[in-house]
């Protein structure tokens, strides 16, 4: 059982993970984002694996769409 999280000073947690991931499984982090606060958002790379998602173009508007979103 995972110990819950709360959002850090109202900003939020993004968590993206690539469901081809074949190091840390895409169901943990399925796991990790049902044990957070759910203002917070879970992105899945389709396709992505452990070190290579960098290289999917969602990875990088995912970013900055979060940090613009952050007040």
């Amino acid at each position: 059982m995972l110990k819950p999280y709360r959002t850090l000073r109202g900003g939020g947690i993004l968590i993206i993970h690539g469901n081809n991931d074949a190091v840390i499984p895409y169901k943990l982090g399925l796991k990790l984002f049902e044990s957070i606060d759910h203002k917070n958002k879970l992105v899945t790379i389709k396709g992505g694996g452990h070190n290579d998602l960098f290289t999917y173009k969602e990875t990088y508007s995912t970013i900055t769409d979060f940090i613009n979103g952050v007040k």
